[in-house]
């Protein structure tokens, strides 16, 4: 679970993938004491490495003549994974952090 730094709130993984995917807010605001939360960047670097998962998948399902209901429930498992494992990833601070 994420802790504000600020007052020691709990941020629930729910909020952090409704203000990130869904309604891309950023930064995130605690809802007790309203500080900006930022994502750290060893958390930013784990997250943007899965990103080309999904095409690497992609192309190896297109290379070797996968059927197409196989890589269908790949694909749909892969995004189920990905998803899942999001919020899980993700640590927030006070501080906004250059990613490299």
């Amino acid at each position: 679970m994420n802790f504000c730094p600020n007052c020691h709130a709990k941020v629930s993984r729910w909020e952090l993938v409704k203000k990130t995917l869904i309604k891309k807010i950023y930064p995130i605001r605690c809802t007790q004491c309203s500080q900006s939360l930022y994502f750290t960047a060893k958390s930013l670097r784990i997250t943007f490495s899965l990103i080309p998962i999904l095409p690497i998948v992609l192309i190896m399902l297109i290379v070797f003549d996968v059927p197409e209901t196989i890589s269908g429930l790949t694909i749909f498992a892969l995004l189920f994974m990905l998803l899942s494992t999001y919020p899980f990833l993700l640590e927030l601070t006070d501080k906004e952090k250059k990613l490299y």
